[in-house]
């Protein structure tokens, strides 16, 4: 398994995760193109490999998927596979560049601003999972964010592995994507458990359960 952590988190935030098949974490520092660092990411996965992502971790490993026949199976947690409009697409971008620009000049007040985004309800405590590298975070929102993302819905149907999607029931806009998404992926789930955007934080031991059904029962069959 290989795991691909969320914007501005660090590989700790799989620690609560409770797998019993050997897992290691990749960490999204690369500082290169949203192209190089898929590329750069998939010459570290070894052969036959799980790659579990949460949201810009899930945007990767989609990504990575449709290049790499490494990958024998996927999970993509909070996923958004891209934005279609250009002029929205645009809106985006722009609105990534303020918040990698905030980064820079403020770390702490860019995850205070981040965390009035609607899709995250909950009230955890999550600095310690937090990365520390202003530099860093403003170039995952610069290159790696969903401004730069390349829209992947309509390729979703060129994945020949399985594919899980997880989505936090009460992340109401992230459950309708992805219902969308499984209707355009050939071997697809869904599921829905009981959390917010943040399912990995949220709800570790549901989506742990998840990850090894799908494991055992779908991927290693």
């Amino acid at each position: 398994m290989v795991l691909l952590p969320g914007t501005a988190l660090s590989a700790s935030m799989y620690n609560m995760l409770d797998l019993s098949n050997p897992s290691h974490c990749i960490d999204i520092d690369q500082l290169l193109s949203f192209e190089e660092t898929i590329k750069t990411i998939e010459d570290q996965i070894p052969n036959d490999s799980l790659i579990i992502g949460y949201s810009l971790g899930a945007r990767l490993a989609a990504n990575i998927s449709l290049i790499s026949n490494k990958v024998k199976g996927l999970v993509l947690i909070s996923f958004n596979a891209g934005i279609e409009n250009i002029e929205e697409k645009v809106s985006r971008k722009e609105q990534d560049y303020i918040m990698a620009q905030l980064a820079r000049e403020d770390l702490a007040k860019m995850y205070k601003r981040f965390d009035t985004n609607p899709v995250f309800d909950s009230e955890l405590n999550i600095d310690n999972l937090r990365l520390k590298d202003s530099k860093l975070v403003a170039w995952q929102l610069e290159e790696l964010g969903l401004g730069a993302s390349p829209y992947l819905k309509e390729r979703l149907m060129e994945l020949r592995i399985p594919v899980m999607y997880l989505t936090g029931i009460r992340d109401t806009k992230y459950v309708e994507l992805n219902k969308q998404y499984k209707k355009k992926t050939a071997f697809a789930f869904h599921f829905s458990l009981d959390s917010d955007h943040r399912v990995p934080i949220s709800a570790p031991y549901s989506l742990s359960r998840h990850i090894e059904w799908f494991t055992d029962n779908v991927v290693n069959v």
